[in-house]
């Protein structure tokens, strides 16, 4: 097993939910280096991004495929992961567009 860093972004969700993953990650691998409210906020940074955490992106939401086509263009060795509230009939077009895979916030 490698002890490399993994550069993670937290993209999305409530700021009291991005701060929480962000702590839980805090003493891992997984260095937080990009917190953004939105695709389009991450797509300012310059870090190198290893995974993407996508969190509660609303269903039906337009520009969720456009922001996650200019997020792979921009970290296209990254991971995503969508973290969702339900399994909607976005997901199935996210995981098409690039979502490497996805975890229900709830059960």
């Amino acid at each position: 097993m490698t002890n490399d860093v993994v550069h993670t972004a937290i993209i999305g969700g409530d700021p009291l939910f991005r701060e929480g993953l962000r702590r839980i990650l805090e003493d891992t691998r997984y260095s937080t280096c990009v917190i953004a409210t939105s695709l389009g906020d991450a797509m300012r940074y310059g870090e190198s991004v290893h995974l993407a955490l996508l969190l509660e992106f609303a269903d039906g939401d337009p520009q969720f495929l456009d922001g996650l086509a200019a997020l792979r263009a921009r970290w296209p060795n990254a991971r995503v992961v969508a973290i969702v509230e339900n399994r909607s009939g976005q997901l199935v077009a996210a995981l098409k567009a690039g979502v490497h895979g996805y975890l229900a916030r709830y059960i």
